[in-house]
């Protein structure tokens, strides 16, 4: 892996994201949603792989480095209670150390890690680019569609 970034789909059309992934050299999206389905035209699996590889980008999908159901339940029910959610996360992301050492090992080339949320900060991809950047001692981008730069 060249470079890593993170990016979130939240408030962006189709055409906004893959012109911001083009712009970043974006060579493969890593789509971390466990269901890669959305309500939002253009984003499901089948029309978002096909965008993107009529741009040149690979797609994709790895169901284990999605949230499980019941953590996403549990952080509805817990009213937006983000450290219970994000300590749950990172004990479901130990399960899933072979996949990353895989990714971390297999994947080529500028690589953005894809799921709903804009804020990061409120995402699980944070902490599944920070436990890829663990493993390749590269340091993981956040970008925000339609801004120029990411942040570090």
């Amino acid at each position: 892996m060249q470079a890593l970034y993170t990016i979130g789909y939240q408030g962006a059309d189709l055409d906004s994201l893959v012109a911001t992934l083009q712009r970043h050299r974006i060579d493969c999206v890593l789509d971390v949603r466990e269901r890669p389905a959305s309500r939002k035209r253009g984003f499901s699996k089948t029309p978002l792989s096909a965008a993107l590889a009529r741009r040149g980008i690979d797609y994709r999908h790895e169901r284990g480095l999605g949230t499980p159901k019941p953590l996403r339940d549990s952080l509805r029910a817990g009213n937006g209670d983000y450290a219970a959610y994000f300590a749950a996360f990172g004990r479901y992301l130990d399960t899933q150390k072979p996949l990353l050492q895989a990714l971390a090992q297999n994947l080529r080339g500028r690589v953005a890690l894809l799921c709903f949320e804009r804020d990061v900060q409120h995402c699980h991809r944070l902490m599944v680019a920070q436990a890829l950047a663990r493993r390749t001692g590269i340091t993981p981008r956040h970008l925000l569609v339609g801004e120029e730069t990411g942040s570090a």
